[in-house]
């Protein structure tokens, strides 16, 4: 580019870059043509360095923030951990056995006849399978036992009293308003198949519920089809204040001349029966039962 200009007032060459006229004083208007020009010119310099400087700081929190994330790992059991843990755990185990206990401390087994009966010694080992849960609000029982003969003198069986033996006001009772008998009987030769494991025969269910009458002098044990049993008491009566689950519980069972006696813990056959002590409280050796015995009003079984 030509640095010589003319000046536009004189008519003098004079240096592009001059701003005046060096004879006549007059304004370069090239000089400001260029200047204007040059201030015009946009320039990248700034934008560059700003870029590389986002550029490079926009690199930089992407590399910090590579670094700070790290991959999320379990952190393993620790001893502290592991304690509190095992802790916690018999805490719960121990309040639900506690639990359990509350629950079922007040509640009585009615257990039913075991299927592996044993015909051998007198003494002898018997297996319970839980039943029914019952209990009565009486704490202070009469335990008597209740045999009864068939048309056939030589064949008894047992009518066997089992009595849930709780603290007074305890909660899932059985209501005994009076004396009152709950029960389930079998003629002699069907009790004798049943203890041996063999099927029962449902027609030869004695129905005591039907023969247990507020006035019966003598009871009787009516079956299903009809056929009438006597039922004879034997004394065998004990009286005592009982703990919280405690029984005593007196079996007999004969056929002909021989007699089977058992003093067991738990029921062994499968009869349901109970009484509380407001009214029952004797039981006579004679062979008939001189007591009125009301019938079984309210019953409420827990199974």
């Amino acid at each position: 580019m030509d640095d010589k200009v003319f000046c536009s007032n004189c008519g003098k060459q004079i240096s592009r870059t001059t701003k005046f006229c060096p004879y006549c004083g007059a304004a370069n208007r090239e000089y400001a043509s260029l200047a204007n020009s040059v201030e015009a010119a946009p320039s990248n310099n700034g934008t560059d360095v700003q870029q590389v400087m986002m550029s490079q700081g926009s690199a930089t929190q992407q590399q910090a923030t590579k670094q700070t994330r790290t991959p999320r790992r379990h952190g393993k059991l620790t001893r502290g951990k592991l304690v509190a843990l095992i802790v916690g755990l018999i805490v719960l185990i121990g309040a639900g056995v506690f639990g359990a206990k509350q629950y079922y401390g007040n509640r009585y087994d009615i257990y039913s006849m075991p299927h592996n009966y044993d015909n051998g010694p007198e003494n002898y080992a018997l297996h319970f399978n839980p039943k029914t849960y019952i209990q009565i609000n009486d704490h202070e029982v009469d335990v008597f036992t209740i045999t009864i003969s068939s048309e056939r003198p030589a064949l008894h069986f047992l009518l066997a009293s089992r009595f849930p033996l709780i603290k007074k006001g305890s909660q899932l009772q059985i209501d005994y308003k009076h004396g009152q008998f709950l029960r389930k009987l079998y003629l002699p030769n069907e009790f004798a198949d049943i203890q041996k494991g063999n099927p029962k025969n449902d027609n030869d269910q004695i129905n005591l519920m039907e023969s247990l009458g507020e006035s019966d002098k003598a009871t009787k044990g009516v079956t299903e089809t009809g056929q009438t049993v006597n039922m004879i008491f034997s004394r065998n009566l004990k009286r005592k204040n009982f703990n919280n689950r405690d029984q005593i519980i007196r079996y007999i069972y004969s056929s002909g001349d021989h007699v089977r006696k058992l003093n067991q813990h738990k029921p062994t056959f499968d009869f349901d029966v109970a009484a509380s002590s407001k009214n029952v409280k004797k039981v006579y050796t004679t062979d008939s039962y001189n007591q009125a015995v009301d019938r079984l009003y309210d019953t409420n079984y827990i199974n």
